[in-house]
């Protein structure tokens, strides 16, 4: 299962895909998107940035649905 944790601060969203996992390399996505890779070259994360001007009514929509996240296979 992912974990969600939002830095309400610097207005950033990260999903953690694989616990405990040491992040290796980081490659930029475009568009505020980052890619963790561990040493096999396997995702264990993404961190998506918000704009300093998106509206907190919708960061705040987006926290709700975190609650539980299923990854398929």
């Amino acid at each position: 299962m992912a974990s969600v944790t939002y830095d309400p601060e610097a207005k950033a969203l990260y999903i953690e895909l694989k616990e405990g996992k040491k992040v290796a390399k980081t490659i930029p996505a475009g568009n505020d998107r980052y890619f963790d890779l561990d040493e096999k070259g396997e995702v264990v994360g993404v961190e998506i940035l918000f704009s300093q001007d998106m509206p907190q009514e919708l960061i705040n929509a987006i926290l709700q649905t975190k609650q539980q996240i299923e990854v398929l296979n």
